[in-house]
């Protein structure tokens, strides 16, 4: 899922906004280590986390789990 996600998904998410995908990658590995302090309730609720576990999560583990989370609500 590693090379999917480098090689498809950011190009792809880059794309759409007008950026490039490092750029893509640095923004989700900041609103990762900043989720404990993070006042966006459907984002805790999401990935509750105390600001000890954030650095838990990986880039793909966060897409994973909003992937997850999506396909449940649906």
């Amino acid at each position: 899922m590693n090379k999917l996600v480098v090689s498809k998904l950011y190009p792809y998410v880059a794309s759409k906004h007008s950026t490039e995908p490092n750029r893509v990658e640095r923004a989700i590995r900041h609103m990762i280590t900043t989720l404990p302090f993070n006042k966006n309730q459907a984002l805790k609720n999401l990935f509750p986390t105390r600001s000890s576990d954030a650095h838990n999560y990986t880039n793909k583990h966060f897409i994973a789990v909003l992937v997850e989370r999506l396909r449940n609500e649906g």
